[in-house]
């Protein structure tokens, strides 16, 4: 087919075509653009909804810590605590010694006679007078008290024997004194209880 239009008119329909084309891309960018804002806009609110829920659940978690007084209920832990380990410790170097006198009595030669038992100022340990028949006697007390079999004393060491003659007790002249240290683990403290039976 031959085209004998004049070629202005053949110009200006070239150009209504891509004027059309143009249009159409137009629009098309024009609707793509207004869809990306309103996408846009709709995340941010729904970003600012959500921050403000967040918001609110942080304040409302807050007061309800506030109100619930969480660290006073901490320092009263903290204090029942140190007061527990206190007492603990208090209990740990406490003496039972109606059950350790029993237990000097039973090691106690025969021929002797405790007569005495103070508590030295450091409660590391015990000072005990005993009297005794004679000098061997005197000694075995030592011994028998210092014997790990018996678990009553960590060291015994004699201070002194002394021989009274025919002033003190007649069948018991000799008196000794003797300083006695506790065991680490002594069975005679109040928490050490189930070792003794």
């Amino acid at each position: 087919m031959i085209n004998l239009l004049p070629e202005q008119l053949k110009k200006d329909f070239i150009y209504a075509r891509r004027n059309r084309v143009l249009r159409k891309y137009l629009v098309i960018s024009i609707v793509g653009s207004v869809g990306l804002m309103l996408i846009a806009t709709l995340g941010l609110i729904l970003y600012k909804n959500s921050w403000n829920n967040n918001q609110s659940q942080i304040n409302s978690i807050q007061n309800k810590l506030n109100s619930e007084n969480i660290a006073s209920t901490n320092t009263q832990i903290t204090n029942f605590s140190n007061t527990f380990k206190l007492v603990t410790k208090v209990l740990s170097q406490e003496i039972l010694f109606s059950k350790m006198i029993t237990a000097i009595g039973a090691a106690m030669p025969s021929n002797t006679a405790l007569t005495g038992l103070s508590i030295n100022s450091t409660s590391t340990g015990i000072n005990l007078t005993a009297n005794a028949s004679s000098y061997n006697t005197a000694t075995q007390i030592q011994v028998n008290l210092s014997d790990p079999s018996r678990g009553l004393f960590k060291n015994v060491d004699i201070v002194s024997i002394n021989n009274s003659g025919s002033t003190g007790n007649n069948n018991l002249p000799f008196t000794v004194s003797l300083r006695a240290l506790f065991n680490n683990t002594n069975q005679f403290l109040l928490i050490n209880q189930k070792a003794v039976k």
